[in-house]
């Protein structure tokens, strides 16, 4: 029942938007009664946190290939093919059209959040065992990556980056987070 709710939730979500979606049709959708729904989820954010949880479940486990830029390839790669499914390019169409729902923005970063601890645990582990400069600048690495990959799958709709392109794409964004670049003075 949990998993036919959420995954109703999810397509529901992809079909209607945020702003759309009710718990009624979520529902009728999974084929139960509203008030189970209700029951286990009393609001609409918490149903749609509690589905995106299981979607962002479905991602492979971290890779450990001994090297960061392999890492990084393999993680972005799965990344990529989640993106690309018909689903998960309407989940981020919804996240980007309806980003000023304060409601639904607030969930999104706090999800954010959580999904951005994989890959810092990449970094993280590269840097330990000298794989990455300590300077890397992780921020900057992962947003840069991860905007490539909205950009290429949800903008240009051009289909899923290959394992060459991603490979091409962290090479570059990890030459840009080692870059000593010098910090603006202040006014």
């Amino acid at each position: 029942m949990v998993a036919a709710v959420l995954e109703a939730a999810l397509e529901e979500l992809a079909e209607r938007g945020y702003g759309a979606l009710s718990i009624e049709a979520v529902a009728e959708r999974a084929g139960v009664a509203k008030t189970t729904v209700y029951r286990r989820w009393p609001t609409r954010a918490a149903l749609v946190k509690a589905a995106f949880e299981v979607e962002g479940n479905r991602a492979a486990p971290l890779p450990d290939e001994g090297r960061l830029d392999r890492d990084l390839t393999r993680y972005f790669l799965d990344l990529a093919r989640r993106m690309a499914t018909e689903r998960g390019r309407a989940i981020h169409r919804v996240i980007l059209v309806e980003s000023d729902d304060r409601e639904l923005w607030e969930l999104v970063s706090e999800l954010r959040e959580e999904r951005r601890k994989a890959p810092r645990a990449l970094v993280a582990r590269a840097i330990a065992r000298g794989d990455a400069p300590k300077k890397l600048d992780v921020g900057y690495l992962l947003d840069s990556l991860a905007a490539m990959m909205l950009y290429r799958i949800g903008i240009l709709r051009d289909g899923r980056p290959s394992q060459a392109e991603i490979a091409t794409l962290v090479a570059r964004s990890l030459a840009g987070a080692t870059a000593d670049i010098p910090s603006p003075r202040a006014p």
